[in-house]
């Protein structure tokens, strides 16, 4: 697994495991953070992952209908899109299928 923290014009770097971990405990990672209808949807910056071209940001539903939907991206332009994406589907009580899952991922 390769961690990354963000620099200092928020574009991913890769580091070791030590730094990520206390960068990670001391930043805000929140990218957006929307409430809708009792569900929240939180997308994060999460920092780690593996290959080549690793997930780094995560878009996370709690609670309501779509509790745990979780779609994770590339990049945060990405990210900020599929939070959107995710806002629309909890108002409108839609899950993802499988292959609207692997879509989201690799876009």
């Amino acid at each position: 697994m390769n961690h990354y923290i963000l620099n200092a014009i928020g574009e991913p770097e890769q580091t070791d495991v030590l730094t990520w971990s206390m960068w990670s405990a001391t930043t805000n990672r929140v990218v957006e953070k929307t409430q809708i209808d009792g569900s929240s949807v939180s997308t994060v910056f999460i920092g780690s992952g593996f290959g080549q071209r690793p997930l780094l940001w995560e878009t996370m539903v709690f609670d309501g209908p779509l509790d745990g939907e979780r779609f994770c991206y590339e990049t945060r332009m990405q990210a900020v899109r599929g939070h959107l994406e995710m806002c629309d589907r909890v108002r409108e009580g839609v899950r993802a299928t499988p292959l609207m899952t692997r879509q989201i991922e690799l876009e």
